[in-house]
């Protein structure tokens, strides 16, 4: 079962927190009020709620039922509202583990359903209650504070992930155990993200565009600033994955290379060793008066040259050290 939080503020300023969710329908005409309903894991009293006392889309209650992870980003306008999609950037030490709020925007009331506490959510609720000017922007300010909060978790994820690609292009150049395993992960943890990021630009740009909008037009600067901070994390995290594919392509060389001296150094023990095995097989055999014997000078003389050969053989293809690669994974990935 599910908990809701509905907020009132008005007009002069004043805001009252915890009212009864059953006046929604009285509290929603009066004009001068401003409300903020926040549902934490909603179940099928609080959809009904949405469905009855507020009169939400079936497709759109039907993804609050859902909240799968697998749902992009998006900005749905329906009449009278927006329905919007989102992803915090929440990561543990080892895992990004995304998790959204889902926001239903009208003109004088604001929407908010999401699974588990989510920090962006409650940083949003004291910059609305502490802002001065929400009979100037309404509940839009509210909107803008929960989208800005949103886009600036991402930074604290950008450098996690930094982190993460410093460290596997380290384990990569060393040569560490398991560098192969660890890069495929991060490169799909990375891949993963920006496919979860990438259309909340869109979002906000939809929410500037779109008419009628429920952005006033002084809060519209503030979005595009946020667009381009979150266009600046998405930018990162493609070079971060370049890093990568440059960091596979060194560990692949590298591994050639020890291939090929692994190669070099058996061939030159096999060649060394097949004279020696060879003369001696040959003398081994029963073949009485068919070969100089080794009694005889010209047997031993023989031998002895055929060995002498088969060294000064090996000597001219005796590997050379391999030389490691000393290019950087950042300097390859800009080299291309």
């Amino acid at each position: 079962m599910g908990s809701m939080r509905l907020t009132v503020g008005r007009g002069d300023e004043s805001w009252q927190d915890g009212v009864d969710p059953s006046r929604l329908a009285e509290l929603l005409k009066d004009q001068q009020n401003l409300l903020w309903l926040d549902i934490l894991d909603p179940g099928p009293a609080e959809i009904d709620i949405l469905r009855n006392r507020l009169g939400f889309h079936e497709i759109a209650l039907e993804d609050v039922a859902m909240m799968e992870l697998h749902r992009r980003p998006r900005c749905e306008r329906y009449s009278g509202y927006y329905f919007l999609v989102l992803y915090a950037a929440e990561h543990d030490a080892h895992n990004y583990a995304p998790r959204g709020p889902q926001i239903f925007w009208g003109p004088r009331y604001l929407v908010t359903i999401h699974r588990g506490l989510l920090p962006i959510v409650e940083k949003a609720r004291g910059r609305w209650l502490r802002h001065d000017g929400r009979q100037e922007h309404g509940i839009a300010y509210l909107a803008y504070a929960l989208c800005d909060n949103l886009v600036q978790s991402y930074f604290p994820l950008q450098d996690w992930f930094e982190e993460r690609v410093e460290d596997t292009e380290e384990a990569v150049l060393a040569g560490t155990n398991g560098a192969t395993t660890d890069l495929f992960k991060l490169r799909k943890d990375l891949l993963r993200t920006r496919r979860l990021l990438s259309p909340t630009a869109n979002v906000i740009a939809e929410v500037i565009r779109r008419e009628p909008s429920h952005m006033p037009a002084t809060l519209e600067p503030y979005l595009a600033d946020m667009q381009a901070h979150l266009l600046h994390v998405l930018g990162e995290l493609d070079s971060y994955l370049e890093l990568l594919s440059a960091a596979q392509d060194v560990h692949s060389e590298s591994m050639f290379a020890r291939l090929a001296l692994i190669v070099q150094r058996l061939t030159a023990i096999t060649v060394i060793l097949m004279a020696p095995t060879l003369i001696a097989g040959i003398y081994g055999m029963n073949l009485g008066g068919m070969i100089p014997s080794t009694d005889s000078e010209s047997g031993f003389l023989g031998s002895t040259h055929e060995t002498e050969k088969s060294h000064a053989k090996a000597e001219t293809i005796r590997p050379r050290r391999a030389r490691r690669p000393s290019q950087s994974c950042g300097a390859l990935a800009h080299s291309r």
